[in-house]
């Protein structure tokens, strides 16, 4: 990855296209910063909000193996894992069902 500067030939020819970049990441950060404010409101962590979204949405079941979770979060398995077993006793969650294997949430 190149970080082109004004005096970089390379992104002489390209300034509206590192401009836009620059728009779209700032926008899209301060989305997130929405979202995590939105989180803390609700009485959730940033993460565990994104953890109950894995958990309702994304595979469209209502609910997620561990791995199907590492993959929404963009985490390793065992960092979801953990997150999964702290954020139950705060989501008021109970037990994984008993008719899935331990790893589902």
């Amino acid at each position: 990855m190149v970080i082109c500067l004004e005096y970089d030939p390379r992104c002489a020819r390209r300034p509206a296209t590192a401009r836009r970049a620059a728009w779209f990441r700032y926008r899209l950060r301060r989305f997130l910063r929405f979202r995590e404010r939105a989180a803390r409101a609700c009485g959730v962590t940033p993460q565990q909000h994104q953890l109950l979204l894995g958990v309702a949405g994304y595979t469209g079941r209502g609910w997620a193996t561990i791995t199907e979770l590492a993959e929404f979060l963009q985490e390793r398995h065992n960092a979801v894992v953990g997150l999964v077993q702290r954020a139950r006793p705060a989501l008021r969650a109970g037990p994984p069902h008993p008719a899935r294997n331990h790893y589902a949430a």
